[in-house]
């Protein structure tokens, strides 16, 4: 017997997550633990099909598995939480509250951060192509709009409106929503509610402005969460706590719209759950006062003191102007011995924030002609004087700023606030208070656990939990890093698994190819190897280190150093995440640099303002990444962009490093829109200055795409160079010493040159000789393809406009090269013929007898050879 079940007090939430998960497990039956909220019964009393059996029906021996949906702690289950305490019970948890660890351990857990659990449910649902009738898709809306107050709760994510869209398309009729979830209030509740307002209160507790009321009622009162939203909005409460006491318990509701107090922490002290900021909780053993001084305790140990930007700022600040010289900075930097200086305008308005390492670096680099301004991160994070500690933290973190500026609404610098500052506040919030209780508790750090166990096959997650034991038995820190953390918050797919060790890469590497039965090749100049499993897999392992250049463009010089310095080296915010996989911290989301919030924005943004200077080549990773995930360049890195450009800084690239990077462009599934990325900004011409893109090209882009397409689907055994035909494509336009240089510029190697050049000299006579109404002997097609590389032969049928030429390059790949003869060299032997150029001869003519449907049989072959090499002899003269 399997049954799905929610938690106390179910909602349409609770209700929609059940029926989507009996659509997962159509065996399992329904059951609720206790009482169900009104309008819910009201709906259910209208949709009689929907089953469910009550707890005393239940065979607790029979019960094999328990689905649980939207309860997450399991000790809302009320009369079912007895149920849990099997061993042998198959427990299965869906559920968008905190994930907190607790027993039993279920053997499938999704835990997603939504607004509602049915968007998760519906996500489910959808990735397995599972249908939903418009009906279904009207209630699992009503499970959506009611949790996310009609998708303006605070606790609302991008991932609840999809589903809301997605459920729109399948038929859900938006016109019944309101007849459940936003109707009148009864006579009950309006007195019960204006009973509410009577006894609010509001109090100051550590400087935040907190509202509490109660009320009583011998008769049960539903939707009494209904009632807290509008309390809230009618007192336009920070943080709200209702009581409502009705048949012998409290009912406790609380909501918040501050990150600082979380409410569903508060609550479960009162066994109850939910949200950061919305939760709820039923007491039974405590009157309205008890409950009310207890609460009041609780939110004077655990609510931090509130503290304002203006209280803990640094004034008057050093700063200094836009268009001063870097050395003129230098000497700031080392005359007050201070690392990061705000940049103002005259007028005393904050443009930015320059760093001493950005002035040092780019004077070693030669750009002493350079301006503060043109160097500075100009995207720079500020607070007013009013801000409190959430907002500081809020954006500090959102840029990994070292300081932030605290600007007037002039936007003229009022002081600064630096990660010291912001460290001595939280020191001093942390600290025990005069009860001997810590005040506020250390922040949640984001694990992926979860989202490594949905998004990764079984063998990688098992991999990856080995490497974590091995690491912890060396005493190194190991980390998943780069484009695979990436893809994973992106719910991308991606299994290229590149690993990060904090001390010793190869050694680790030598023990984890050792545990697998594999092997390990280092490289110890760059202090990297390569794990090959025994299935042909391989795992890339890297020392965490430092980087630094020389000069612009110039091969990095390695120095061993830690996961933070490892990550800043690398191109993007959003390639500098990583997960840590050691056993106790297995998914621990490691994010100096705002990576994620850049994801979440879509924005494409360089971690220092040297970073161009010191890798022009991410220039064109920068376009490449915009274009892949239809993101957008950063304003900073927009101007860095532009600056490396009109420095020429490009030109210092190898060809090598220019290829690869064009390579992994066109390798892209719509390469077309990076290349007109690429002319936008006047890349091309890096390459070569006759490098052009119009209109007519773009079109090539788009049909060498169809006819790679086309190619693919014939799973023929040779297999086209794509970046290369895309590359001819792109060169096609050129005239032959215009090639050549970019092949030299490239660094292209002597095959591919020739390859090349080839191209762009034989498909204009090509396509001629292919060209005409006529129908052309297989034979002729044949002689003519039959020299031609497949890239050259696939390039001429994206450039030709000529259907006759399409269907003879068609006819030749997929049937004509494939053609054999049926006389073998061995049978001509036979005949009495020496092997030779004459065999050579025989054979293609053969070939193109057999192609042209002349010879037909192994016999026809034969006589054919016998006719034009054997050919009869004269009769002898008889004597008369």
């Amino acid at each position: 017997m399997e049954l799905i079940a929610t938690h106390l007090n179910a909602d349409f939430d609770s209700l929609a997550s059940m029926v989507a998960a009996s659509k997962l497990y159509p065996r399992a039956r329904l059951i609720f633990p206790g009482a169900v909220a009104e309008n819910l019964r009201h709906y259910l009393s209208l949709h009689p099909e929907i089953k469910h059996i009550k707890p005393r029906q239940l065979k607790v021996g029979q019960l094999k598995r328990l689905i649980l949906v939207d309860v997450n702690p399991a000790s809302r289950l009320g009369a079912l939480s007895p149920l849990l305490e099997n061993p042998q019970l198959i427990l299965h948890v869906y559920d968008h509250h905190p994930n907190r660890n607790g027993k039993p351990r279920p053997q499938l857990k999704i835990i997603r951060k939504r607004g509602a659990n049915t968007t998760i449910m519906t996500e489910l649902l959808r990735r397995r192509k599972i249908p939903i009738s418009p009906r279904e898709a009207t209630l699992f809306a009503l499970g959506i709009y009611e949790d996310t107050g009609f998708l303006t709760f605070k606790s609302t994510t991008k991932e609840d409106f999809r589903a809301a869209a997605y459920l729109l398309q399948q038929g859900a009729d938006l016109s019944l929503i309101p007849r459940f979830i936003k109707r009148e209030l009864s006579g009950e509740q309006v007195a019960l509610l204006n009973d509410l307002l009577q006894n609010s209160r509001t109090l100051l507790i550590h400087g935040i402005q907190v509202t509490i009321t109660s009320a009583s009622s011998e008769k049960y009162i539903g939707d009494v969460a209904v009632l807290a939203h509008k309390l809230r909005d009618i007192e336009n409460s920070d943080v709200l706590f209702v009581l409502a006491r009705m048949q012998g318990r409290v009912h406790l509701i609380a909501r918040s719209r501050l990150t600082a107090v979380d409410v569903g922490e508060l609550l479960r002290s009162f066994g109850g759950g939910g949200h950061a900021s919305a939760a709820s909780a039923t007491v039974r053993d405590m009157t309205l006062i008890q409950l009310e001084q207890k609460l009041l305790q609780l939110l004077e140990e655990q609510l931090p003191a509130r503290k304002l930007a203006a209280q803990v700022m640094t004034s008057p600040v050093k700063t200094i102007a836009g268009n001063a010289s870097l050395q003129a900075a230098r000497e700031v930097f080392l005359r007050n011995n201070i690392n990061n200086l705000p940049v103002t305008s005259s007028r005393g308005s904050l443009l930015g924030i320059i760093n001493r390492q950005t002035v040092e670096q780019a004077l070693r680099h030669g750009l002493h002609n350079c301006t503060v301004a043109e160097l500075m991160l100009s995207e720079v994070e500020t607070v007013s004087p009013g801000d409190d500690l959430d907002t500081i933290k809020q954006r500090m973190m959102l840029r990994h700023q070292h300081f932030l500026p605290v600007v007037e609404n002039d936007k003229r610098l009022a002081g600064i606030i630096t990660r010291t500052d912001l460290l001595r506040i939280l020191h001093e919030d942390l600290a025990p208070s005069s009860a001997g209780t810590r005040r506020l508790s250390p922040p949640h750090k984001k694990n992926l656990r979860s989202l490594l166990e949905e998004r990764l096959p079984r063998p990688i997650l098992q991999t990856l939990r080995l490497a974590g034991k091995i690491a912890d038995e060396l005493g190194f820190g190991v980390y998943v890093v780069g484009g695979l953390v990436r893809d994973i918050l992106l719910r991308v797919d991606n299994l290229d698994v590149d690993l990060v060790v904090e001390k010793d890469g190869i050694l680790f590497a030598r023990k984890l190819a050792l545990a697998v039965g594999g092997h390990c090749r280092a490289h110890e100049k760059f202090a990297t190897a390569v794990v090959i499993f025994p299935s042909g897999f391989k795992l890339d392992v890297a020392t965490a280190r430092t980087e630094y250049y020389r000069h612009p463009a110039a091969l990095p010089i390695v120095e061993q150093s830690s996961i933070k310095q490892a990550l800043y080296r690398r191109d993007f915010t959003i390639n500098a995440l990583a997960i840590q996989i050691n056993s106790g911290e297995f998914g621990k989301l490691i994010d100096f640099f705002g990576g994620q919030q850049d994801l979440k924005n879509g924005v494409i943004r360089v971690l220092h303002s040297l970073s161009l200077v010191e890798d022009p080549s991410r220039v064109f990773r920068a376009v490449r990444f915009e274009q892949r995930f239809g993101f957008h360049i950063g304003k900073h890195t927009f101007s860095l962009i532009k600056n490396a450009l009109k420095k020429d800084l490009c030109a210092y690239l190898d060809g090598k490093r220019l290829l690869n990077e064009l390579r992994l462009i066109f390798q892209e599934s719509e390469p077309y829109k990076a290349i007109q990325r690429l002319n936008e900004l006047k890349l091309l011409s890096c390459l070569h200055p006759a490098l052009r893109l119009d209109r007519e090209q773009l079109q090539l882009f788009a049909r060498i795409k169809t006819v790679l397409d086309w190619y693919n689907l014939l799973f023929l055994t040779e297999k086209p160079e794509r970046w290369f035909l895309f590359l001819a494509g792109l060169a096609g336009y050129l005239s032959p010493p215009q090639a050549a240089e970019l092949c030299r510029r490239l660094e292209l190697g002597e095959k591919h040159s020739q390859a090349l050049l080839r191209a762009c000299r034989e498909i204009p006579r090509l396509l001629g000789q292919l060209q005409g109404q006529k129908p052309q002997p297989p034979s002729r097609i044949y002689a003519l393809l039959k020299p031609v590389p497949l890239e050259t032969m696939l390039l001429a049928m994206a450039k030709s406009g000529s259907l006759p030429v399409k269907q003879r390059i068609s006819f030749y790949l997929t049937k004509l090269q494939h053609e054999k003869i049926f006389v073998s060299g061995h049978e001509l032997k036979e005949l009495g013929l020496a092997p030779g150029p004459v065999f050579g001869r025989i054979k293609r003519e053969l070939l193109y007898g057999h192609l042209d449907g002349k010879l037909k049989t192994k016999a026809d072959e034969l006589a054919w050879v016998k006719q034009h090499f054997f050919p009869p002899q004269p009769l002898p003269e008889q004597n008369e």
